[in-house]
């Protein structure tokens, strides 16, 4: 799928994409090489994310969570928090972390509570289902996250369809996006291209280690 090296590109990007396999690592995969990229001061702070990835519900927060475990397993600066109630909230947002994976509702109420802070350091935002989140009901808070995000940041939206309250969300806060389409028949080559791509990452953080050991 092209999204992944579009991705890598540090371009807003609107994919219209159904939930196939390898949509998740798609993702993570430029999202995780952002944080690579960041300074080593702002990796070893940690005092606020330097990305947020939001979804519908418990059970897509759960999985990616367990993806991007899988994915950043040689990468073991990198710490994740997983936000599903207010409880997770208090204990873990003042713990610090690089990640954020929370569901929309709670987030919402993390950025109005400001326990959430973007504008600091989180460079990237993810939307993932932002169609299904839109339907919930959910549009001021989608709106609130994207007006928490600095000037300079990268935004993705993930979405099967394009309702008219997103698109509009989209014009208002995205920065000339990537408009990019993937069906189930691209399903494999998303997966494909998914994997080339963690492979690669491995390799040039494996150079880096010993280049710096």
């Amino acid at each position: 799928m092209v999204a992944v090296p579009l991705g890598v590109q540090e371009r807003d990007l609107v994919a219209l994409c159904a939930p196939v396999p390898g949509k998740i690592a798609a993702y993570l995969l430029p999202m995780l090489q952002h944080i690579c990229h960041c300074s080593r001061l702002d990796r070893e702070a940690c005092s606020h994310p330097l990305a947020v990835i939001v979804v519908p519900n418990r059970e897509l927060a759960e999985k990616v969570v367990r993806v991007m475990e899988r994915l950043s397993r040689y990468m073991a600066d990198v710490k994740v928090s997983l936000i599903l109630d207010e409880v997770d909230a208090l204990n873990k947002l003042g713990r610090g972390s690089h990640v954020i994976v929370g569901t929309v509702d709670q987030l919402g109420k993390c950025i109005e509570r400001s326990t959430l802070v973007m504008r600091q350091s989180c460079g990237y935002l993810i939307l993932d289902e932002a169609d299904y989140m839109v339907k919930m009901g959910f549009d001021k808070e989608l709106e609130a996250m994207l007006k928490a995000m600095p000037r300079r940041r990268t935004i993705h939206v993930y979405t099967e369809t394009m309702p008219t309250s997103l698109e509009k969300l989209a014009r208002r806060h995205l920065h000339d996006p990537i408009n990019v389409a993937v069906d189930r028949e691209n399903s494999k080559a998303l997966e494909q291209r998914a994997s080339e791509k963690k492979v690669q990452m491995l390799k040039k953080r494996a150079a880096t280690k010993l280049l710096f050991h």
